[in-house]
């Protein structure tokens, strides 16, 4: 079976800077080639790069056709940048490879199923979301896949001994034993203690003015008491 070939048309692009705004508006994507080459700025269809895109994936190889020039390109997509807006691509590097060439790349990681452990309200705990490899270009996986559907209850772990691909052209970057997802037990939120403070209450002038008028009648009218006493002793 013969293996898609991901191809891309463009143009060599001599519009640069801020001025490439002016590409965006009319749906052209600015982008860069490098490595292997003569870096090379081109511009690309924003429709056609994000159907292939989306078909090929982050790991595939793709195949840009540049406007004169007789072969296409094999490159990978190294980055890209993306308006925090409006969430749409604006600028894509492209990195040139040689195809008989092994490559490092970043994989994406993707949990699938359904764990029992987390429906009985465990914690799934994702340590990564991509896998540094290396391999062919065209042997580089799209992603990995991990089931969580075998964690059957808290503490159980998945690792990278239990990712599924061909080891014989795929070299992982992380020991067999490194835990990439696991269940942990869901946290128990504790309500905080209120402590009420004395509350001082400050009086006015005029609470002030009428707790002195107050104490000042009392001490006389207690003074007046001894007094009276004081008479019908003599």
């Amino acid at each position: 079976m013969t293996a898609t070939k991901h191809l891309l048309h463009a143009k060599k692009r001599t519009v640069l800077g801020k001025k490439v705004k002016t590409l965006r508006a009319h749906h052209i994507l600015p982008a860069h080639i490098y490595g292997n080459t003569e870096p090379l700025n081109i511009e690309l269809e924003e429709k056609e790069f994000l159907t292939v895109f989306e078909e090929a994936g982050e790991t595939s190889v793709l195949y840009v056709q540049v406007e004169g020039e007789k072969d296409s390109r094999p490159v990978l997509v190294a980055d890209y940048m993306v308006d925090p807006v409006s969430g749409v691509i604006t600028h894509i590097d492209l990195r040139q490879v040689n195809l008989n060439v092994k490559v490092k790349a970043h994989v994406p990681l993707d949990v699938v199923g359904e764990s029992e452990a987390v429906k009985a309200g465990g914690v799934l705990i994702t340590l990564y979301n991509e896998i540094e490899v290396e391999a062919l270009p065209t042997d580089l996986p799209e992603k990995f896949l991990l089931d969580i559907s075998t964690l059957m209850a808290i503490g159980n772990e998945l690792k990278v001994s239990d990712l599924k691909y061909d080891q014989s052209k795929v070299e992982v970057f992380l020991r067999p034993e490194e835990v990439l997802v696991l269940i942990a037990e869901p946290k128990v939120e504790v309500e905080p203690v209120v402590t009420v403070e004395p509350v001082e209450v400050e009086l006015t002038k005029q609470g002030k003015a009428e707790k002195e008028t107050a104490e000042g009648e009392a001490t006389v009218a207690d003074r007046a008491t001894k007094t009276e006493s004081k008479k019908e002793e003599k």
